[in-house]
């Protein structure tokens, strides 16, 4: 799912328990292990900055390691099928801004008659890095004509440091004008919102446009 098209929400498109680094210097690699299972492996610098490329960060040694075992219906459709469970670890960082952390992530979606499309995500971390310590997700999304799509999601979360617990709903529309022209209204309902001290509940209301030249 792309938020650009589909669901805006973290909490619907990845995993926000996992402390994924920035863009920058890493390696990843996958394997079959049997006509329905696999498995990928991937390390990168957890320091990562885009703007300024690091080539000694395999030497010292700060790195995001994750690994990915999964199983798929047909790997031409492991973009539909998909269940899979990762583990990952981050080191800390030198200047103390990021400690060590690490965490587990399990994710389930399944595409029903190539129309319904239902999805399951859970995920814990370990340390202060990762945007959520606890998260569950749970949604669906239907694909209809004309490639139009509707989904709605929704996402509770635990944060570290942070009393109480965030509950997240979103739903959306995405209206295809023409091949080249898809429109897509979205409302997000967040209650208990972890990072303000002021409100009990926030709605985003959003409109987006995808066009393709």
């Amino acid at each position: 799912m792309r938020p650009y098209t589909a669901f805006q929400n973290l909490a619907f498109n990845t995993n926000p328990t996992i402390n994924a680094p920035n863009p920058g210097l890493g390696i990843a690699g996958g394997l079959k292990l049997s006509r329905n299972i696999y498995a990928v492996g991937s390390i990168a610098d957890a320091n990562a900055d885009p703007t300024s490329l690091d080539l000694d960060v395999f030497s010292d040694g700060k790195l995001f390691k994750s690994l990915k075992v999964g199983y798929t219906s047909d790997f031409e459709r492991i973009y539909f099928d998909n269940v899979h469970l990762t583990f990952w670890h981050a080191n800390a960082a030198d200047d103390g801004t990021r400690a060590e952390d690490y965490g587990a992530d399990f994710s389930a979606a399944w595409f029903v008659n190539n129309t319904w499309l239902p999805f399951f995500r859970a995920g814990i971390s370990k340390g202060i890095a990762a945007l959520y310590e606890r998260s569950v997700s749970v949604g669906i999304s239907y694909y209809g004509q004309n490639t139009d799509d509707a989904g709605l999601g929704l996402n509770w979360a635990e944060a570290d440091g942070i009393e109480g617990r965030q509950f997240t709903t979103e739903s959306f529309y995405r209206l295809s004008i023409s091949p080249g022209l898809q429109i897509t209204p979205s409302v997000q309902f967040i209650s208990n919102p972890h990072l303000s001290s002021s409100k009990d509940s926030i709605v985003v209301i959003g409109l987006r446009t995808w066009i393709v030249f």
